[in-house]
């Protein structure tokens, strides 16, 4: 539920056409007791090329009621090359 949060960052921001998640590199910070307000922030922290496609990787935090419960490095491939 929490690495949710992650992708519907991504898929809200980022223009996308079709797109392949690739990696998350996550640290829990914290338990999320429910019920409890579940919010998401992150930013794009580079965007470049794996061979023929483009690539985004951003920093995301998940908060639970304002308290950080996990912090998650989340990598997409989002404009594949038509060719591949």
């Amino acid at each position: 539920m929490l690495l949710k949060g992650v992708h519907r960052l991504l898929t809200r921001n980022v223009a996308l056409g079709p797109w392949i998640h690739t990696m998350s590199d996550c640290r829990f910070l914290g338990v999320a007791r429910l019920p409890a307000l579940i919010t998401s922030h992150g930013r794009v922290v580079s965007v470049g090329r794996r061979g023929r496609h483009d690539e985004v990787c951003y920093d995301a935090l998940v908060m639970a009621d304002g308290n950080p419960v996990l912090h998650a490095r989340h990598t997409a491939l989002y404009r594949l090359d038509a060719a591949a």
